[in-house]
């Protein structure tokens, strides 16, 4: 288990990037940044076995303590926005399991602390959890993200509906849903 404190830092699998990592590998960060802050993790780079979706060989699992929810990723890839998670509060564990059949070469993130005074973060999906509120013919829920820009919908079928581009001077939006 490895501790990271401070306000940013880097870490990575065991061995990355020379080596393959080991079989039957368990890994543990904890991070810990300042109380009023929050923590802001990048995934920069990931190969394990296993495909996005489908995690269940070699992962990264993501694990916010305060709001009991955790992110996998696994496979092949490099940063993009999919791969960064900002915790509600000031800690984030980073777990890191592999099995027994391929090695690859593991994964490398970076962190730092944000600002929280704001409160937690707004998802950039909405909770499917919660209870529906049905606010139209076609639309049982809504969430709008000021911090992304977007406006996600789900239909009564439970499919995503994102718009794009909402703005004082564009409230229509600009891409509209898709």
């Amino acid at each position: 288990m490895h501790q990271l404190t401070g306000d940013s830092g880097t870490f990575a699998s065991m061995n990355y990037p020379h080596y393959p990592y080991h079989n039957h590998v368990y890994q543990q960060w904890n991070i810990t940044v300042d109380t009023h802050e929050a923590v802001k993790l990048t995934l920069v780079f990931i190969d394990t076995q296993g495909y996005p979706g489908h995690c269940r060989n070699d992962y990264v699992q993501v694990v916010d303590p305060y709001e009991h929810k955790s992110l996998s990723w696994c496979g092949t890839c490099a940063h993009s926005s999919t791969s960064t998670v900002t915790s509600a509060e000031h800690s984030l564990y980073v777990f890191f399991v592999t099995d027994f059949v391929i090695r690859r070469a593991g994964f490398s993130a970076r962190y730092e602390a944000v600002d929280n005074r704001l409160g937690p973060p707004t998802p950039a999906v909405p909770d499917t959890t919660s209870d529906w509120l049905l606010v139209s013919d076609g639309i049982k829920q809504i969430s709008v993200s000021a911090s992304t820009n977007q406006v996600w919908a789900l239909d009564v079928d439970g499919r995503p509906l994102r718009r794009m581009g909402i703005t004082k001077t564009a409230p229509q939006g600009t891409h509209g849903y898709h």
